[in-house]
């Protein structure tokens, strides 16, 4: 019974010295981590409200920019599924993803009315001319015009002056038409300055 009692009075005194002798941080120290613990909250809450910002459709039907909710609801789902390309509409639209927005459109119908049809309807609403340029090689002649899109800058964060561009691609010897590019894919030094940001 003895033992019992000193191994008692042994646990209770090493308990209670144990107890008492916690490092206290000191004030500065805690401010430093309150400060920090705030900094990170404000990103937090800045990046919930980005992902909360709705940017509403961007083009008369599923284009450019717009994301891929958007695409299905408009087209109905892929036939055909590779991750980041994704084709619609029996591989007429062939597409590039990337964070859930199209960054690149492939229009390669068969018919050049078919292409024109859609082309008109995948460009943003609010797009501004900018330039225009040609070029030929042994077998394709391309002619491409540049835009910009105050949308498509909101749209896509690290599009950071809402550029896009369609090319026209058609045979070089006899003019025949094999499709239209719509591409709005961020630079490299976009991308880097976006996630500076």
């Amino acid at each position: 019974m003895k033992k019992f009692l000193v191994m008692i009075l042994v646990t209770i005194t090493v308990l209670s010295f144990g107890c008492g002798s916690e490092k206290k941080e000191a004030p500065a120290e805690q401010t430093t981590i309150k400060t920090e613990q705030k900094a990170q909250e404000k990103k937090v809450e800045e990046k919930k409200e980005v992902a909360s910002v709705k940017v509403p459709k961007l083009c008369p039907m599923a284009g450019i920019g717009d994301t891929l909710d958007d695409w299905t609801k408009d087209y109905g789902k892929p036939n055909r599924d590779n991750g980041l390309t994704k084709n619609f509409m029996n591989d007429d639209l062939i597409t590039a993803v990337a964070d859930d927005r199209v960054l690149n459109i492939t229009i390669q119908c068969k018919d050049e009315s078919k292409a024109i049809g859609y082309l008109k309807y995948m460009l943003p609403k609010d797009g501004k001319f900018v330039s225009e340029k040609a070029k030929k090689d042994s077998t394709t002649a391309e002619i491409t015009k540049e835009y910009t899109s105050e949308n498509l800058k909101k749209a896509i964060k690290s599009n950071l002056t809402g550029h896009y561009s369609v090319s026209e691609i058609r045979d070089n010897k006899d003019s025949h038409f094999i499709m239209f590019v719509i591409d709005c894919t961020p630079t490299l030094e976009e991308i880097n300055k976006a996630k500076k940001q």
